[in-house]
């Protein structure tokens, strides 16, 4: 059964990639994601509330990786060796983000850019606060957060409206040079 539940749900995470290729994420229905998954209205709704928290499992399945304790070497980047800091989880991060392009890409039309970027924006804080010490910093914490997150969302625009063509380490390196004192390390 829990195959078969499995199962269910990757027809419809395939199908609603399918969908992006033609429609804006603002435009699918859940009638057209079922349809083309071929699967029932209600195991879909087993699976997802809504259209949107299928957006955000598309999304957490993108970051997750980034926030692994066991990091491998990977075809693209190897972070495998290195002691984990801010600096080197945004870079693997971006290294990600660049081999998911073209599926980000299709989730940056409509208002699915905006919802992409608020969940983004959500993992990025956990980065942020797990390698950030707020001691000496004399402004509010949450100001501090949301400036760098905030920035760092701008960027990785910035970098999909350029076709990802800058890697990864050359984009953290504007993004460090633009901080008033390098927090990054």
């Amino acid at each position: 059964m829990e195959h078969q539940k499995e199962t269910s749900k990757v027809k419809i995470m395939k199908a609603f990639y399918e969908l992006l290729e033609t429609k804006d994420f603002d435009r699918i229905t859940v009638l057209e994601i079922v349809q083309k998954a071929k699967v029932g209205r209600s195991t879909f709704y087993d699976h997802f509330e809504a259209k949107e928290l299928l957006l955000k499992k598309v999304c957490s399945e993108i970051f997750e990786h980034v926030f692994s304790k066991e990091l491998t070497a990977e075809n693209s980047h190897d972070f495998s060796e290195t002691k984990p800091n801010l600096k080197q989880s945004l870079i693997h991060l971006l290294y990600h983000l660049k081999e998911q392009k073209d599926q980000i890409n299709l989730l940056f039309r409509g208002n699915g850019k905006d919802l992409f970027i608020r969940y983004f924006n959500a993992y990025e804080a956990i980065l942020f606060q797990k390698y950030i010490s707020f001691e000496n910093i004399q402004l509010p914490k949450d100001l501090v957060l949301y400036f760098l997150i905030s920035g760092f969302s701008s960027m990785v625009i910035w970098w999909f409206e350029k076709d990802c063509q800058l890697n990864p380490v050359q984009v953290i390196q504007y993004y460090e040079r633009m901080l008033p004192e390098s927090i990054l390390c």
